[in-house]
């Protein structure tokens, strides 16, 4: 059952979710705890190894500011012996309009770090799903892993499942810092000297590293991504190889 992080954003909507699972036998909730580069969580709860500067979320704006929502969720389904993944949002970091979002949000702190169109255009957050980080970036991929690795430390989940693990579509990932680091790798043996295969790699090694990461972290973590359904689309379109994921030891389902 997936859970969106406007249904779990209230405790009254948290028992209405388990109890919905509950009645119609449902075993695991996916539970949006990232929508936005935001936390329906408490970043760095306890245990502070991987920092995690990321905010409340707006949608958490009418509740106690003690309110836990995760926590809670996974208190009230694992009383019904329902196992809860969290449902990360991964590249995708702003909604359609960011006037809601704080001045420390990684959009307004990073905006060198948001994917482009062979122009150098920077990605519009008018775009559907709202503006993207460049995966081809390594300081992205390492604030987004530091962000997923907090939430499974401090957090007793089943599961981590992460949605958006791709580009935004084939015209994107020509962040200036993303094309030199191609021009880099080329340099010093990249071959095919191909974009579309070194956009691909970007998104197999991050999904290889986070995965041995959060098996080191808790090793009988379910580790799960949700991915494009047609394959020869989604490797050429968005860059997902998931077929190549799929033979890492860490990763245990697509979706």
């Amino acid at each position: 059952l997936w859970a969106t992080a406007w249904e779990i954003n209230s405790r009254e909507k948290v028992v209405e979710v388990v109890k919905f699972a509950y009645t119609y036998n449902f075993d695991t909730i996916f539970a949006e705890i990232r929508y936005r580069a935001d936390a329906l969580y408490i970043p760095n709860k306890s245990d502070s190894t991987y920092g995690n500067p990321e905010k409340r979320s707006y949608f958490l704006e009418d509740s106690d500011n003690d309110f836990d929502p995760f926590e809670y969720l996974l208190t009230l389904s694992h009383l019904f012996h329902i196992k809860v993944y969290g449902w990360i949002t991964t590249f995708v970091v702003t909604p359609n309009k960011v006037d809601r979002l704080p001045e420390s949000h990684i959009y307004f702190q990073h905006p060198d770090w948001i994917t482009c169109k062979k122009d150098f255009t920077p990605m519009n957050t008018n775009a559907p799903a709202g503006a993207f980080l460049d995966p081809g970036i390594d300081e992205v991929k390492d604030y987004t892993k530091n962000i997923i690795l907090d939430i499974i430390s401090n957090y007793n989940l089943d599961g981590i499942i992460l949605d958006y693990v791709r580009y935004p579509y084939i015209d994107y990932g020509y962040n200036p810092t993303a094309i030199q680091k191609f021009a880099t790798d080329v340099k010093n043996g990249f071959q095919p000297e191909d974009f579309s295969l070194w956009r691909q790699e970007q998104l197999t090694n991050f999904v290889k590293d986070i995965g041995t990461k959060i098996k080191n972290v808790k090793p009988d973590i379910a580790f799960a991504i949700t991915v494009k359904p047609e394959y020869d689309k989604a490797k050429k379109y968005y860059f997902q190889n998931w077929k190549k994921w799929l033979k890492s030891d860490n990763l245990d389902f697509v979706y």
